[in-house]
């Protein structure tokens, strides 16, 4: 069994197959269907290949997976000694004993399968193979395109040979992208080659293998095939699912294969292309991807058709594709961004920034007071302060459970407060409750500092929510708390029990 055949895509390093050292994918067509009733692509892909350098023999198997360690064969099978199980000596004696009984062994022992048999017993062992990577796809037919005809014009200089003119093609400057688009496209649509278009190929696990015959070195091989395949429903590179209204969609789910399962390509780093696509899907849906323009869809029967480019190579991993019933939302810039500002201050005084971060104070606030609606008991936490530029302010927190046991406990509110006598804090704490349009009769505790202000049974803050409450028809009691950590701290400045109470502070922050 081919060791490759072992691999977990999410734990082990995937193997490299692609053999870039001999040529190079330099642009992608894509011309693709969605089926959403078999959860399947289908289509084809042209590619337009640039040999790297001139007469190099594929026939001596030194090639496929240069990216992923020491050269594999050109083929893209393994090494005589690449698994240590008993290929080598086989692979020995194949100059002896004939390659059809090797072979008729090697199927009959489980060492490679028997659709293999006649793809090496077609080669004569000299043919150039051009190895790409891919995985779960159905490959049904690989051909070679006659491209003579599309830039044998004006706009290309005519020319015999289709290699020279699949050079100059791919050569064309950068400012003249549209029309090497347009050529792309036209290419990609041309006949296959007569006679000996339709080229022999294999796929395993991981790679598509493709010979031409009497072609031994990658500046003889084809340099635009066509790829008849589909994808399969398990692939991992396409998840099929639904929306949150049950309607089918489909998207490229960041796999660890990449793109293998979506169509043949070239995995290794070195290989950097540009790609053009055509996604044919239900007219009702939306095809979105990754592309340099927004597409503007063309209808054809009950299909309509997207089509996405790109100009700039980048490796084949970052192509993405979605499917589905998609809405576009427009999003509302926040008060106070950069947009509607454009970083100039706002009439009250506040920059981008600032409105930013009111806004989400703002939602935070609305949160809580929609989360304290479910409350069936709370309590309230007060502390007086000032700031650095002695401001006195007043720090509000709510306790709060609902009927499902869930406590949550939050700071409910700041205020900044012209004094700080009772009256002005009894005020506060009443005017965040009333905002907050939390019940009066769910409160149930308060907690203090503990001063006499604060704690007053007639005119302190404990008495006056007291009566508030009676006022509000309320008929729990309300307990007051002197909170533990400030009782600690006053206990430490009078004290000197620095052995204890570091003991009872590392105990109080504990808990």
């Amino acid at each position: 069994m081919d060791a490759d055949m072992e691999l977990h895509p999410e734990t082990d390093d995937l193997p490299l197959r692609a053999n870039t050292k001999h040529i190079l994918v330099r642009h992608y067509v894509l011309d693709l269907t969605i089926h959403f009733d078999r959860n399947i692509i289908s289509g084809n892909v042209v590619l337009f290949l640039e040999p790297i350098g001139a007469g190099e023999r594929a026939g001596t198997r030194e090639v496929a997976g240069a990216e992923a360690g020491a050269e594999a064969e050109a083929a893209g099978q393994r090494r005589p000694d690449s698994a240590g199980d008993g290929v080598k000596e086989h692979r020995i004696t194949f100059a002896v004993i004939g390659p059809s009984f090797v072979l008729t062994l090697m199927v009959f022992f489980g060492l490679v399968p028997a659709s293999s048999v006649s793809w090496e017993s077609s080669s004569d062992g000299e043919d150039f193979t051009l190895v790409l990577d891919c995985c779960d796809l159905s490959v049904s037919k690989v051909e070679e395109v006659d491209i003579t005809s599309v830039l044998q014009t004006d706009r290309v200089t005519p020319v015999s040979s289709g290699s020279t003119l699949a050079d100059t093609l791919m050569s064309m400057p950068s400012q003249s992208c549209r029309v090497q688009h347009q050529l792309y496209s036209q290419c990609s649509q041309a006949p296959s080659v007569q006679g000996e278009g339709q080229l022999r190929f294999y796929t395993d696990r991981w790679s598509l293998q493709v010979r031409k015959k009497g072609v031994v070195s990658a500046s003889k091989f084809p340099r635009v095939l066509r790829i008849f395949y589909e994808t399969r429903p398990a692939g991992c590179s396409v998840r099929w699912t639904h929306d949150q209204d049950d309607r089918s969609c489909l998207y490229t789910a960041g796999s660890p294969i990449n793109n293998r399962a979506l169509f043949p390509c070239q995995e290794p780093p070195v290989a950097m292309s540009t790609w053009q696509a055509a996604v044919r899907a239900p007219a009702d849906c939306v095809v979105l991807m990754s592309g340099q323009a927004q597409a503007l869809p063309r209808q054809e029967s009950s299909f309509s058709i997207w089509s996405y480019y790109v100009t700039m190579p980048m490796p084949a991993s970052t192509l993405a594709l979605a499917v589905g019933h998609w809405q576009q939302v427009t999003a509302v810039p926040p008060c106070g961004s950069y947009s509607d500002s454009a970083g100039s201050m706002d009439k009250s005084g506040t920059g981008p920034r600032e409105g930013s971060i009111c806004d989400i104070a703002t939602d935070l606030r609305t949160q809580l007071s929609e989360r304290s609606k479910d409350y069936i008991a709370y309590s309230l936490a007060v502390d007086e302060s000032t700031d650095m530029t002695d401001t006195a302010q007043l720090a509000i927190f709510i306790h709060g459970v609902d009927s499902n046991l869930r406590a949550t406990e939050e700071i409910m509110d700041i205020k900044l407060m012209h004094g700080t006598t009772r009256e002005d804090i009894f005020e506060n704490v009443c005017q965040s409750v009333t905002d907050m349009k939390l019940p009066w009769d769910k409160l149930i505790g308060l907690t203090t500092d503990g001063a006499p202000a604060i704690c007053g049974e007639k005119s302190g803050v404990v008495g006056r929510m007291r009566v508030k409450m009676q006022e509000e028809n309320c008929t729990r009691e309300l307990t007051a708390y002197h909170c533990i950590i400030h009782q600690e701290a006053l206990c430490g400045k009078v004290l000197k029990m620095d052995h204890v109470m570091s003991t009872v502070t590392q105990t109080v922050n504990f808990i």
